[in-house]
């Protein structure tokens, strides 16, 4: 509602940007407003927010809590334009968090773009591959993303389909399954060298974690015996 009565096509993008941060503002100010109205505790109303402009081309982008933007670019690669807003507990900085934990940002020349709730955001770019070369599990993201359809029957069929996948995977949710994708069908991303495409090495990449959660266990266990070592004041 807020960017429908703002945006419009002669706005460049500084003013675009301008407008997304403005509707992070306007939505935080509306929640706590409808918390108000109903005498409700404003921690029901906890909520993260994920907004796109896309025209095509340019994606200009807002993010609050653990969802997430993903575009594939005219040069075929896939690329995360967020991360997931949590501390190290893992609680999610929601949109009541503030403006120190929202993203925005832009960038161009770009075929398609999707936004997904955390649910399919951690099998899009899921933790085990942080430290991996390709951080996104590109065949599941193709699957999304890499589309042709250019008519309303087609457009819907492949609405079907993708309901359709994403009640059976991932099969340990039931919950926050949720994706938005657009692309232009006037343009199509460079095709990469078939590697590129490969399902990702599970196995060494929960091996290389393993091994780093217990290299930093031995390390907080080594820290750990210093602390009864008396200090040295020689």
């Amino acid at each position: 509602e807020f960017c429908q009565e703002h945006i419009a096509a002669d706005l460049d993008e500084v003013v675009l940007k301008e407008i997304i941060q403005n509707a992070f503002v306007y939505s935080a100010k509306s929640i706590l407003e409808r918390a108000k109205e109903g005498n409700d505790d404003v921690r029901e109303y906890l909520t993260t927010l994920c907004l796109v402009l896309f025209d095509g081309n340019r994606v200009i982008y807002g993010n609050a809590g653990d969802g997430g933007v993903l575009v594939l670019r005219e040069d075929g690669l896939y690329s995360a334009l967020t991360q997931m807003q949590r501390n190290e507990e893992g609680d999610v900085y929601t949109l009541f968090a503030g403006e120190d934990h929202w993203e925005f940002g832009c960038i161009d020349e770009v075929v398609s773009v999707l936004l997904a709730t955390d649910g399919v955001w951690c099998e899009l770019c899921p933790p085990i591959l942080k430290n991996e070369k390709i951080t996104i599990n590109i065949p599941l993201a193709r699957k999304f993303m890499d589309r042709d359809e250019d008519c309303e029957e087609s457009v819907l069929e492949l609405q079907k389909n993708v309901t359709r996948y994403l009640e059976k995977y991932p099969s340990h949710l039931n919950d926050d399954k949720t994706i938005l994708v657009g692309f232009n069908s006037d343009k199509k991303a460079q095709e990469l060298d078939s590697d590129y495409y490969n399902i990702p090495n599970w196995s060494e990449a929960y091996k290389k974690m393993t091994n780093m959660v217990s290299s930093c266990d031995d390390n907080t266990k080594d820290n750990d015996s210093r602390i009864n070592e008396p200090i040295n004041n020689d």
